[in-house]
């Protein structure tokens, strides 16, 4: 090959997503014998060319215990058990509470391997979120399920691995090794493979004390929201309140003749001494103020699974959770896709509502615009409500509006459903505005501070970049610009 083809071979290979190596690279370096495209990316290898030049190491010579946790039959019980670590509660640098289940006392014991100790780093193993990291920073005990890693060194910070393996140069090696195409997986051998670098024990302590300060904020907000769904309920007089235990009874054959169920779940007393208190004390159906409708049947293969690409967020009902939901943290459209169907969006302020459940059916509160899938009941409060977001989002997740939907439920094929009509008839009180307000001053400081929180986790990830790319003297500037 002449000189001017030599330099046109490599002007197209700079514009090409082509990676060219040496068989003896492959040889020496790819210890996974993977000569797959994806492996073999231009990002990622350029990545690891540039930690090492830096004088990263692996993660492995420091000899981490990486736990590949038991699996075994799962048999949920009530919140009185273990709660059982699953990969739906682990999201990139933070640990999702509100969706537990719990296994019993008994089958916990057996799962010693699998118990998770404040302080743990958690990875998820399988699925479409494989490589998601977390510290797993909670005053509640739990047992991790077969699809997490446990992560413990006695030679790197926790929350500096954390923040690392969320940053740029962490996520792309993870991704780099996952394998699999429908249920992507990650190896623990890959994960001892990963280029780190290291930062002084001042440096790596700053990091900590981000993760401490957002785990702090994060249980004053927790704390909260509980004194502001108690003070719901003693406005209700519900606050001593407990579901009748009468396991029998009898109802009128209008009754359900007018209603067209028989079944003992729809006539459950405790939902229907709700129902009752509410109603004397002047309850409103939600339609009342609100306009509910649902989402619209996207095309699944317009779907973009991996949240780094840009697109149209969309909610799914597997995003509806207690608390706020951010366009940024929902799975993508294809965006001439979804501008081609013309459909109208969701706004901030609005609520959303997951259809298909078993023990829950959980609002969440937008905090921009977006779209809504089918199954997902939208919650749009008119101008001329009195009643905030916040206020009606408390009640619609608290013991109040969860025992009406579930009433509402049927079951088909071990999975609950709702009607749009069971959302639009849910009973909203109406309590004095001062309480109100009092009730919406609460909440909306709750998750300023769940906000604050998640902030500060983002920092420490984007401080650790910097370090990488202008030196530690650069990253520790940042950290003393955090305020205090």
């Amino acid at each position: 090959m002449n000189r001017l083809d030599s330099s046109l071979y490599r002007r197209l290979l700079e514009e090409l997503e082509v990676t060219e190596l040496r068989l003896s690279e492959l040889a020496r370096e790819n210890a996974f014998l993977r000569i797959d495209s994806e492996f073999n990316l231009k990002e990622p290898l350029a990545i690891i060319q540039r930690l090492r030049k830096a004088g990263a190491e692996r993660f492995g010579e420091s000899d981490p215990v990486i736990i590949h946790p038991h699996e075994i039959t799962r048999e949920y019980v009530d919140s009185d058990g273990t709660w059982f670590f699953r990969a739906q509660n682990l999201r990139p640098l933070s640990i999702e509470e509100s969706d537990k289940v719990f296994i019993s006392a008994s089958d916990a014991s057996v799962l010693e391997k699998n118990r998770l100790e404040k302080g743990d780093v958690v990875i998820t193993r399988t699925g479409a979120n494989a490589g998601d990291c977390a510290l797993f920073f909670s005053n509640h005990a739990a047992v991790a399920s077969s699809h997490t890693f446990i992560v413990r060194s006695d030679s790197w910070s926790h929350p500096y691995l954390v923040a690392f393996f969320n940053s740029l140069y962490g996520k792309a090696q993870i991704l780099r090794g996952r394998y699999g195409a429908a249920q992507p997986e990650v190896a623990p051998y890959y994960l001892r493979n990963i280029w780190i670098p290291r930062f002084s024990s001042a440096f790596c302590a700053g990091i900590g004390r981000l993760f401490e300060r957002s785990h702090r904020q994060k249980t004053e907000a927790d704390v909260r929201f509980a004194t502001a769904e108690q003070m719901l309920l003693k406005a209700l007089g519900l606050d001593a309140w407990r579901s009748p235990e009468q396991a029998i009874t009898t109802r009128k054959l209008s009754e359900v003749l007018d209603n067209r169920r028989f079944d003992a779940e729809y006539f459950d007393p405790g939902a229907a001494a709700i129902i009752a208190l509410l109603r004397e004390n002047g309850a409103v159906e939600l339609d009342k103020f609100a306009h509910v409708a649902t989402g619209f049947s996207w095309d699944s293969s317009q779907f973009i699974e991996d949240r780094i690409v840009s697109g149209e967020p969309f909610v799914r009902i597997r995003d509806c959770k207690p608390g706020e939901l951010a366009p940024e943290d929902l799975d993508k459209l294809l965006a001439s896709y979804a501008l081609g169907c013309e459909q109208p969006k969701a706004r901030a302020g609005d609520i959303v509502i997951g259809m298909d459940g078993l023990k829950w059916f959980y609002a969440s509160l937008l905090t921009g615009p977006c779209y809504v899938n089918q199954r997902v009941a939208w919650v749009q409060p008119r101008h001329s409500s009195e009643m905030s977001s916040e206020f009606v989002l408390l009640c619609l997740n608290s013991v109040i509006g969860q025992r009406q939907l579930l009433r509402a439920m049927t079951i088909a094929h071990t999975v609950g459903h709702i009607k749009l009509d069971d959302v639009r008839s849910v009973l909203i009180p109406q309590l004095t505005q001062s309480v109100h307000d009092e009730i919406t001053e609460k909440v909306r400081s709750s998750y300023a501070l769940q906000r604050e929180a998640r902030l500060l986790l983002a920092r420490a990830r984007q401080i650790v970049e910097v370090a990488i790319e202008q030196g530690e003297a650069a990253g520790l500037t940042k950290l003393s610009q955090v305020k205090a």
